[in-house]
């Protein structure tokens, strides 16, 4: 393991390179990563009101920077904000584009990596993870 950095730099390096990468496509399309999740969470709940958005993002945003965000949405008039929310039909394109630009990013991200690589990385950060608890 000589001339290797502490595993510390390439966890930071790889999350700081997979952030930026998805930050630039949500400001590609002029959302925020709190924007992308509130679509996200309608896209896959169909129709959810304020309190379970809330909920499912906690450990990303506080009440208000969602409530924010979803004026935001319905003013750009991607999200039709009845008791229920749901995407509008601009809403839906925006997240299928965004959706296809991410994962065209995780594919590249992936490129020369065998599912067996992918996996063993997956568990190998669990119980790093589970180490640190």
């Amino acid at each position: 393991m000589k001339d290797k950095l502490p595993i510390g730099y390439y966890l930071k390096n790889a999350d700081r390179l997979l952030t930026e990468g998805i930050n630039h496509i949500h400001q590609e399309m002029g959302i925020t990563r709190t924007d992308w999740q509130i679509l996200n969470s309608i896209h896959e709940n169909d129709k959810i009101d304020l309190d379970k958005i809330a909920e499912l993002l906690k450990a990303f945003a506080d009440k208000e920077t969602i409530e924010n965000s979803l004026t935001a949405l319905a003013k750009r008039q991607l999200i039709s904000d009845n008791q229920l929310l749901s995407l509008t039909e601009e809403g839906k394109k925006l997240f299928e584009t965004c959706l296809q630009k991410q994962k065209a990013f995780r594919q590249k991200s992936m490129e020369g990596l065998t599912q067996e690589q992918y996996e063993q990385t997956i568990s190998f950060l669990e119980k790093l993870i589970d180490n640190l608890k």
